[in-house]
């Protein structure tokens, strides 16, 4: 017969609230055998629940369940239906079932905490039911502001419909009324509003952490709340204090961050249409959007003529005019290869350096679809050149952590917080600029409104220790006080992750900040949290298959020849199975032709490479 796997219930774990959680999710899983240097496995239990086989295996392997959202009726999910709303009532009567539903789904798994077995597992189930309770709490006094403050209203809407244009562009196989939020992208928009809306608030120096598994629309989410903020920053401000950085977002890995760009890029596009119909509410400055990393996957001096300085072979003219004299062997000045609205490819004349090539100012990208809104005028708004970041101060800026390190060496990142006093048609300019230059301001820009940080978990170790360094200097720049010197301003902190342990140390370490809010807090069961639902797993089903993970233990192996060996079975099998199958069901395997893998060091992957 199984036990219980007690390693979650020792007392010294207990203290541990993320133990404690999986303590509390997996008290159903039983353990038949413990390896020591091996693993074990053993045949499903029979009727009686005994096992009857147990064995040692060199590839143990779990097949973890799909997490799918859950379906909520009677609440208005769909992105178009709730930005055609013209009522501010009607739009919350529209949303209040939300949170009727999750206070009657808490109320239930109150019932299931009382029948635990344990008074450590009712102490955890009734903790995390708490958070679940304010949350609710939280929901349903975004939905009031919604009804009360007309800017947030109109904000709502105007995100909703720039959302769903997006999503339209992306998903072109999902019919207009059909484009929604998942129950937990909406959820988390509501819950975030009074955060954003009012700097006294006490949210306002909330992290909240969004703990979802990849592929479960995190993106979305925060997306949706970077819409929202950039354009309630514009109904709120007047004139040229509307402009500059509102929403930061970051990344560590430069391959994430080039297909969030593109994600994001469709993202501002719809906002800047929207703001071409109604200058007079969301102003003249254009909605832009900036690549700020380094020169690996961006130019980040425009260079000229004859410019042979620093870099000089990787500036935004010389990647131009190569790309101009060869698409097929050069690739493009930008990360993007198309079009981030219409999806069409970029051409030759898709870059051009504006004004001239000898003293250029901008790198402007059009699309090379004639029948696309970008391809005439002022062309994408999307800014890859750090010279021109600094000028033109894109309201959204894709970021690498890694990039941050020139704050102390390059004065005109200062202006990305709004540290700049004049301006003029071009753009904005600071202390490191030539006084000469634009018209003074009566008062520098506010400071950027929302940082999101996404992939938590990789900001650790020796990294998130240096970052932590700057994010004392980052909150410092972006910060504002009131008139009377006393309220500070902080920007609101946003961060995802599919996987975190210690998440409250790791954000107070990180970022300074004592209160951590995750959501979707967990409920009593694993399979449930209300906002997502596991998939039960049906060997007859492939459609409930979940996924495979396959650990390898080869003692006395080197790392690499284990690496090696693995990886040709994978890909000679794949193969196999390629060849081996029906005509036009090659498609199913294509997928498994590919074998990516990770590297936690340079070292680890040079010598893979060799």
């Amino acid at each position: 017969m199984g036990r219980p796997d007690l390693r979650g219930t020792a007392a010294t774990h207990l203290h541990d609230p993320d133990n404690s959680i999986a303590d509390l999710h997996y008290r159903d899983v039983l353990e038949y055998a413990v390896g020591h240097g091996t693993s074990v496995d053993y045949v499903p239990a029979n009727a009686d629940g005994k096992v009857e086989t147990v064995f040692t295996t060199w590839l143990p392997s779990h097949e973890v369940e799909r997490v799918i959202p859950s379906i909520i009726n009677d609440v208005e999910f769909r992105m178009f239906t709730l930005a055609a709303f013209e009522s501010a009532e009607s739009l919350a009567d529209s949303l209040v079932p939300l949170v009727d539903h999750y206070r009657k789904w808490i109320d239930a798994q109150t019932a299931i905490t009382e029948a635990l077995d344990s008074e450590a597992r009712k102490d955890t189930a009734n903790a995390a039911l708490g958070e679940a309770r304010i949350a609710a709490e939280r929901i349903e006094e975004g939905i009031e502001l919604l009804r009360t403050n007309a800017e947030a209203f109109e904000a709502f809407v105007l995100a909703n419909e720039c959302m769903g244009k997006a999503a339209e562009r992306r998903l072109k196989d999902v019919p207009h009324e059909k484009i929604a939020w998942r129950p937990f992208q909406l959820a988390f928009v509501l819950l975030n509003l009074p955060g954003l809306i009012d700097p006294k608030n006490d949210q306002r120096k909330f992290v909240e952490l969004l703990f979802f598994p990849t592929g479960g629309g995190k993106t979305e989410a925060y997306l949706g709340l970077a819409a929202f903020q950039l354009i309630f920053r514009r109904l709120t401000y007047t004139g040229i204090r509307s402009c500059g950085l509102s929403v930061l977002m970051r990344y560590t890995l430069r391959l994430l961050t080039l297909d969030q760009l593109g994600r994001a890029s469709a993202l501002v596009c719809a906002l800047e249409l929207e703001r071409r119909k109604q200058p007079e509410r969301l102003g003249e400055w254009p909605f832009e959007i900036g690549l700020w990393v380094g020169s690996a996957a961006a130019p980040n001096r425009l260079g000229r003529v004859g410019y042979n300085g620093p870099g000089a072979d990787q500036t935004a003219y010389i990647k131009t005019k190569r790309f101009r004299e060869n698409s097929i062997a050069n690739p493009a000045p930008i990360p993007l290869e198309s079009c981030p609205w219409c999806e069409s490819k970029f051409s030759k004349v898709s870059f051009k350096m504006t004004p001239n090539e000898r003293a250029p100012t901008h790198l402007r990208i059009t699309c090379s679809n004639y029948d696309c809104e970008f391809s005439q005028g002022n062309g994408l708004p999307i800014l890859t050149v750090d010279e021109t970041i600094y000028r033109r101060l894109p309201a959204f800026l894709i970021a690498t952590v890694d990039k941050f390190a020139s704050l102390p060496w390059e004065g005109r990142v200062g202006a990305l917080f709004g540290r700049v006093n004049r301006h003029d048609a071009q753009g904005f300019y600071g202390p490191t600029d030539a006084p000469s230059i634009g018209t003074r301001m009566d008062d520098i820009l506010p400071g950027p409104d929302l940082i999101i940080q996404d992939e938590l978990h990789l900001i650790s170790g020796p990294l998130g220790t240096i970052a932590g360094v700057y994010e004392t200097a980052i909150e410092k720049l972006s910060e504002r006080y009131a008139s009377d010197g006393r309220q500070r301003k902080v920007p609101k902190i946003i961060a995802s992750t599919a996987t975190v342990r210690r998440a409250t140390h790791q954000i107070q370490a990180l970022f300074g900040r004592s209160t951590t809010k995750i959501f979707p807090p967990p409920g009593v069961n694993r399979s449930h949290s209300f906002f997502a639902e596991t998939v039960e797993i049906n060997e007859d089903d492939a459609s409930t298959n979940g996924r495979l993970y396959v650990g390898v233990a080869a003692q006395g192996r080197s790392l690499k020849r284990t690496l090696l060996r693995a990886m040709l079975t994978l890909m000679s099998r794949a193969e196999t199975l390629y060849k081996s199958g029906e005509e036009g069901a090659e498609d199913s395997v294509d997928a498994y032709m590919t074998t990516l893998g990770y590297f936690n060091s340079l070292r680890e992957l040079g010598g893979s490479r060799r």
